[in-house]
């Protein structure tokens, strides 16, 4: 997902001229790129979150138009306030086509998992994947495709389809999987049980009949 945005040249001061930016609708940034030095930007609040709203959940590439000059980047790093969620600073990565950079790809659940019908509950233990990749070759996001999960399957990092691109992460990871729920185990272990009871009595009969013919013989 390629996205547009516009951003203005800053002289880089004080943490108060930070906030002075803010107050006037504007995000303090920075586009860098390896080996370069890094170009403090502002980019407006209002224009950001209208194209960063189409790219939740998918990775995506922003075209950051400066001086007549457009940067092919990625979003390395967003600082949030903890309490209001503003966006307080920006990270843009420029991309070079022969260079491999890392890029945290967002995982996608798809379809449902049979195994739920069953008593068990789907269980995601990974929402991300680190990935190492050539620009052209980034995934917008990743599918987990959970529908043929029963009770007690796991997919792991390794069942991915990661396309051209690779990760360092331990293969043997889990991703998703399907455990039996609590009520689901309650209910099988009443069930169990019953049939242990079941089968004592049963026994206890067949004792009981066989004692009485030893008796009458």
């Amino acid at each position: 997902m390629n996205l547009k945005l516009e951003v203005q040249r800053r002289e880089p001061g004080k943490k108060s001229d930070t906030k002075s930016l803010r107050r006037k609708g504007l995000i303090p940034a920075i586009v860098y790129g390896e080996g370069k030095v890094g170009i403090p930007v502002s980019v407006p609040m209002r224009d950001f979150m209208q194209v960063f709203r189409r790219s939740f959940g998918h990775v995506a590439l922003f075209d950051v138009s400066l001086d007549d000059k457009v940067f092919r980047t990625i979003i390395k790093e967003k600082q949030i306030h903890p309490v209001t969620r503003e966006v307080l600073h920006i990270d843009f990565q420029e991309l070079h086509a022969g260079k491999e950079i890392s890029v945290e790809i967002p995982l996608t659940i798809e379809g449902e998992a049979p195994g739920t019908s069953a008593g068990g509950l789907v269980d995601v233990s990974m929402r991300t994947l680190l990935c190492y990749s050539l620009p052209k070759n980034i995934k917008k996001d990743i599918t987990v495709d959970i529908s043929k999960l029963e009770v007690g399957d796991t997919i792991h990092v390794r069942d991915l389809d990661l396309g051209a691109m690779n990760t360092r992460v331990a293969l043997e990871l889990p991703v998703a999987s399907v455990q039996m729920s609590r009520v689901g185990l309650a209910e099988e272990e009443a069930a169990e049980a019953e049939a242990a009871e079941a089968a004592e009595a049963a026994e206890g009969e067949e004792g009981a009949e066989a004692a009485a013919e030893s008796t009458e013989e």
